[in-house]
């Protein structure tokens, strides 16, 4: 019954490797005291995360909720990103973050 499951691990294993990296982004709000504005991005990834819930489980069941769940995930990267890079910029290396986050989920 469990293997079932199975089918959903790859999207919600990456998803939290996106929030965790989302959340690492974020410190750059902290230090800049302006954790309003990771506030925003917390709220506005779950009311994407709500809104695809509603749309796609009923549609396609419990891969639906593991798809909303890794989209809300990058949406919540994106904006992450955005948001503090307006307010404390850093330059990350995009690419060696995804190949990085690629090679987690893959272990």
């Amino acid at each position: 019954i469990y293997s079932d499951g199975a089918i959903v691990v790859p999207f919600v294993a990456f998803s939290y490797v996106l929030h965790t990296l989302s959340l690492t982004i974020m410190a750059g709000l902290a230090i800049t005291k302006k954790t309003m504005h990771a506030s925003f991005v917390i709220c506005t990834a779950g009311a994407v995360k709500i809104v695809l819930n509603f749309l796609l489980i009923g549609a396609i069941g419990m891969e639906g909720a593991a798809i909303a769940t890794l989209l809300a995930h990058v949406a919540e990267f994106v904006l992450a990103y955005i948001v503090t890079q307006a307010i404390y910029p850093v330059s990350y290396d995009i690419r060696r973050m995804a190949g990085s986050s690629f090679l987690i989920v893959g272990v």
